[in-house]
């Protein structure tokens, strides 16, 4: 197959085999993913492309942790921070780390773009600060909160909106992950897991000093036994807070100041193959362009941990990442010069392609300045979603030709022929009347959010994210649509919106 303009591919991936590896070792080790993407990545926290993708790829291959969060609790407009879809903490933000030079110069505070990127994602209890042990639940400026994962999809509410279920199983034994910071002259805080509505019942706690004799971040964990969890209305979901709610209205079972914690997830440790999916860059109404911006400007420090964080939990294996890019909605609508190496407007298919390489770039050169293989660094491009306005229109999408999200998609493609780690998967090529056939059955099918077809409701993620994963392995392995013949690949308790095509009758 050749990506020219002219050229017609009738597949949905263009060079899957270039994340095979990828793949492969997702079968037999664990693997990490991470999404850049624009507001499409979490809608209204209900659950976007970080959810569909996500439960689609756990589906096939297994979930053996949740995403990073960090507990800074600022939506990931602002970066890393809040998953929305399954896993996040409170709201609140506990000042900030400035005036302690060595932790402020770690987490990269330092005016230097972060703010969009890795600084916010951090809580911080200052020195004389205290919060008491039964302050936890209280979603104000005196809480540090850690993260809740509900059971089942219905159990946790924002906004009056139905939270995604953790896909993992929680009645295993799971383990709470964290970094915080070291201090001379620390405190200390009761990492506590209980469930949630009824405090008295604790899975696991522990008290932790963040005393040293220098400063520094250390990383912790506290494991949570196996048990069996009621999945039952405000009863099913496992809290993981730095309070000791159980313990008393005291200083004792709460956080003593100063406290800092950055990235947190949790894990399963008795998962030793799979993946886990983490948002990197949740940037509504933003382009490639600002996507490459982002890991242009921020400093190597922050870049470097955000990838240890990334790969720490694999085991020992050598790091292994894949970056998924879904962008083409907004590009349109910027008309400034791309930050590659061959600056075109943005909204033009060679300013999309520059953009893709800038991040491309970006990546690879934290990548190896942290000391990993490239060869265990992958890019997938897409796919993107038609919406539905204006069909008849001459296909008109807010000012946005359908053709011209084909544009990008041969441009991805023709830049998928320089690089050998870098799969495209194409929107346009989700059923066989291309993205207007598609728009149409996503209408039919009532997955377009009332708000905006820009947008899809989880039900739809989920579904785009089912092909989008159903066709790479089909296609990268050459079997059928859930994999290879040998039927390594599960479809075992997936409902109807994880078939492998989008069925047109």
């Amino acid at each position: 197959m050749t990506s020219s303009a002219g050229s017609t591919n009738l597949s949905m991936c263009y060079k899957p085999q270039a994340v095979l590896p990828f793949l492969q070792a997702a079968l037999t080790r664990r693997v990490d993913l991470a999404l850049m993407s624009d507001s499409n990545t979490v809608k209204d926290t209900l659950g976007g492309h970080n959810a569909g993708m996500r439960n689609a790829f756990a589906a096939r291959f297994g979930m053996y942790s949740t995403g990073l969060l960090g507990t800074g609790g600022i939506s990931e407009g602002q970066g890393s921070g809040s998953s929305g879809s399954y896993l996040w903490p409170s709201p609140a933000v506990l000042g900030t780390a400035t005036g302690i030079a060595a932790i402020d110069a770690y987490m990269a505070n330092d005016g230097v773009s972060e703010a969009a990127f890795f600084g916010q994602c951090y809580q911080f209890l200052p020195a004389g600060g205290a919060i008491t042990g039964q302050q936890t639940n209280i979603i104000c400026a005196n809480t540090l909160q850690g993260c809740q994962l509900p059971l089942a999809a219905g159990n946790i509410t924002n906004n009056g909106k139905i939270i995604h279920a953790c896909p993992m199983d929680l009645t295993q034994e799971l383990s709470w992950e964290w970094t915080q910071g070291i201090f001379t002259g620390g405190g200390y805080w009761n990492p506590t897991a209980y469930q949630t509505a009824a405090q008295n019942t604790q899975y696991a706690t522990t008290k932790v000093s963040s005393n040293g004799a220098a400063y520094g971040m250390q990383d912790g964990n506290l494991i949570i036994p196996a048990a069996a969890r009621n999945s039952n209305g405000a009863y099913g979901t496992i809290t993981c807070s730095p309070c000791n709610f159980a313990g008393g209205n005291t200083l004792a079972y709460g956080v003593k100041g100063p406290v800092l914690l950055s990235y947190q997830r949790v894990q399963a440790p008795g998962v030793l193959t799979g993946i886990a999916y983490t948002t990197n860059l949740y940037q509504g109404g933003q382009d490639a362009r600002n996507a490459a911006l982002a890991w242009q400007n921020t400093t190597a420090t922050a870049k470097t941990e955000f990838l240890r964080q990334l790969v720490r939990l694999q085991n020992g294996a050598a790091p292994m990442v894949c970056f998924q890019i879904i962008h083409g909605g907004n590009d349109f609508n910027d008309t400034t010069n791309s930050v590659g190496p061959i600056p075109q407007p943005s909204n033009t298919p060679a300013g999309f392609a520059d953009n893709l390489t800038a991040i491309i770039f970006a990546v690879q050169e934290a990548w190896a300045a942290a000391g990993y293989s490239l060869s265990n660094l992958f890019f997938i491009i897409g796919p993107y979603h038609p919406a539905l306005s204006r069909l008849s229109d001459n296909l008109i999408w807010e000012g946005q030709s359908y053709q011209q999200l084909v544009a990008y998609e041969l441009a991805a493609m023709s830049l998928a022929d320089s690089f050998s780690n870098l799969a495209v998967i194409r929107g346009s090529q989700a059923t066989p009347g291309g993205f207007e056939s598609s728009a149409m059955l996503l209408q039919s099918k009532g997955y377009y959010d009332y708000q905006s077809d820009a947008h899809l409701i989880r039900q739809g993620y989920d579904y785009w994210g089912y092909r989008t994963v159903d066709a790479l392995i089909s296609e990268a392995f050459g079997g059928g649509s859930t994999g290879s013949s040998t039927g390594v690949f599960s479809t075992s308790g997936t409902t109807a919106l994880s078939t492998g095509t989008f069925a047109t009758g």
